[in-house]
């Protein structure tokens, strides 16, 4: 049984399209969004709520009604049982970093996130210029 995350729940960039997706959530007012940065060399940001921007170079990522801790490309197709999927994503991971984000390299903990404002947008993007 093969699957899909059709409905955009999260936005996922890195490089330079990350650098845009910072700079576009700093020229409108995010409310209502939360994210989170990876750790990691070449990091990851991941950003949920409503309404999703739209960068170029982003990923868009959905969930299964089987597996809601599990954020997904939407553009993929899935061979594994999303609850399976999920099972193996939330194994690799610790304890609280629930939900994750399975992205083409990388498992994502996206915990609880953290609300973005102008304030905590202009520090990450400015830690994601020194990368």
């Amino acid at each position: 049984m093969s699957w899909r995350a059709e409905t955009p729940r999260a936005i996922a960039a890195r490089g330079e399209a990350g650098r845009r997706l910072l700079r576009r959530l700093l020229d409108g007012p995010p409310a209502g969004l939360s994210g989170v940065v990876s750790e990691a060399q070449d990091p990851w940001i991941v950003v949920w709520g409503e309404p999703l921007p739209w960068v170029d170079g982003g990923v868009f990522l959905g969930i299964s009604e089987l597996a809601p801790s599990l954020y997904v490309p939407t553009r993929r197709t899935w061979e594994l049982p999303p609850e399976l999927l999920q099972a193996r994503a939330l194994a690799a991971c610790e304890p609280g970093d629930a939900p994750v984000a399975w992205l083409d390299d990388a498992l994502v903990p996206l915990g609880p996130g953290r609300p973005l404002d102008g304030q905590v947008l202009e520090g990450l993007l400015a830690d994601w210029e020194r990368t």
